[in-house]
């Protein structure tokens, strides 16, 4: 990770107009952005370079998240040169609130270095002021949701595009593609899981993949227990499926995240309430190091 080195060390923060970007390398830490609440596995397949990507941000009220992620072709350390690039231009679109807008821009972008940066991707945006969750899919395994009170894990599904134009494809693909938009309602207590391919399509010595076992009812549990508990049992399953965990066959990445009750107030008040937070631990910060 960049900007979020030593979060391993420290417990989940709320990103507050800041960011977690990764994509170089293993990590487990807890996350935490407006309104949402979980978990981050994510490990590169070969070595300590390369691996999925992820981007974790907040807007300046603290009101909006937004996360991506991204399954790179390849391994290695490609994939790490790629994910410098990647997070440039992830950054420069990253404050549309439509989804779908950022993942044009960045297949534009894609698109005119070729396929050897093609890529899956999700990103999604989500409203902690009132549960309102925007999702777009480029290629990617779905969403996956289990709603408070239940064990089931849904997949979030997007509409067919009655136009002839070309839509949710890889990034790179066609610099022209368009993305269609999902929207959902969250209530707290409800879960989302993002992931990559790594998971589902994991082999075991007969070279079978993993894929639909996950969901049954042997496979991932909800809200009877914690997160931590769910990624157990993903962990449990890949390595019952694969019989090493140790020895991925691909890059794996995995993101938990459970919605909260609703923020109250606006955007107005809570930028306010932000600013004046940080300008706390600003001045707090200084009284500590001129005490040492």
């Amino acid at each position: 990770m960049t900007e979020a080195e030593g979060t391993a060390a420290r417990p989940a923060q709320e990103l507050v107009c800041w960011k977690v970007w990764g994509g170089k390398g293993q990590v487990d830490v807890p996350i935490a952005v407006p309104g949402l609440r979980g978990r981050l596995y994510s490990r590169p397949a070969e070595s300590d370079q390369g691996g999925d990507l992820y981007y974790l941000s907040a807007c300046g009220s603290g009101a909006l998240a937004r996360m991506c992620v991204a399954d790179v072709s390849g391994h290695g350390s490609s994939v790490a040169t790629f994910s410098a690039w990647l997070e440039e231009v992830f950054s420069s679109h990253i404050h549309r609130a439509n989804p779908s807008a950022v993942l044009r821009k960045v297949n534009e972008r894609a698109a005119s270095r070729g396929l050897e940066v093609m890529s899956t991707a999700i990103c999604l945006s989500y409203n902690s002021l009132n549960g309102r969750l925007a999702y777009c899919n480029a290629g990617h395994p779905p969403i996956r949701i289990c709603r408070a009170g239940t064990n089931s894990w849904e997949p979030l599904r997007l509409e067919r595009d009655s136009s002839s134009r070309l839509t949710n494809v890889p990034l790179a693909v066609d610099g022209t593609a368009d993305f269609t938009i999902g929207r959902t309602q969250l209530k707290p207590g409800d879960r989302l899981l993002i992931h990559t391919d790594g998971l589902t399509e994991a082999f075991d010595d007969q070279r079978t993949q993993l894929g639909a076992s996950l969901w049954t009812s042997k496979g991932i549990r909800g809200s009877d227990v914690s997160i931590d508990g769910s990624l157990e049992d993903i962990q449990r399953v890949l390595a019952a499926h694969t019989g090493n965990t140790e020895d991925m066959q691909d890059d794996l990445t995995l993101m938990i995240v459970e919605a909260l009750p609703y923020q109250r107030g606006n955007r107005y008040t809570l930028l306010v309430k932000n600013n004046f937070n940080r300008l706390v631990r600003a001045l707090r910060s200084q009284m500590e190091t001129y005490e040492r």
